[in-house]
């Protein structure tokens, strides 16, 4: 299952669906990521992800229906003993301010958030506005490169033979 676990709302129900599918012996492999921002500068880094994470977690992730995400799936309990997990991977990808802003805007707690508070659209210029004062260029957001840097999660489990 790819980075869609987080959105199930009952675990149980879909590892009871997994173990009547799956043959025995049979792999189940989910994995997931949580997005970091990146730039040159190690302090601006930092910087850069408090105003991600507080945004992110604490005022959009109260309306993320559910935010195993967060920590990585640690909280959910998987169907099976043989469970190995490797978190040694990651996706980087070149994006600029205003692609971040992008993505906020395509997540799921945006919208949630947004129809609870529908007349506080511009938190996404908050957003924007304090990436770029970090970042402190000359450029436009759409032309101010960051680095997204996903450090990827997985897991996988065998079902008993």
């Amino acid at each position: 299952m790819a980075s869609a676990l987080h959105f199930l709302p009952n675990h149980k129900t879909f590892f009871s669906e997994v173990d009547r599918v799956l043959k025995p012996g049979g792999c189940l492999a989910v994995y997931g990521y949580k997005p970091l921002l990146k730039c040159d500068d190690e302090d601006k880094t930092t910087e850069l992800n408090q105003i991600w994470k507080y945004y992110l977690e604490e005022r959009l992730g109260q309306y993320q229906p559910y935010l195993t995400t967060i920590n990585r799936y640690l909280d959910i309990q998987f169907p099976y003993g043989d469970i190995m997990r490797d978190d040694s991977m990651s996706m980087v990808s070149d994006m600029t301010v205003a692609d971040t802003i992008g993505y906020i805007k395509s997540t799921s707690m945006y919208r949630i958030y947004l129809d609870k508070y529908p007349d506080d659209y511009n938190i996404l210029g908050e957003v924007e506005n304090k990436l770029m004062a970090v970042l402190d260029v000359d450029t436009s957001p759409e032309k101010t490169l960051l680095k997204r840097v996903c450090p990827i999660f997985l897991i996988m489990c065998r079902k008993p033979k």
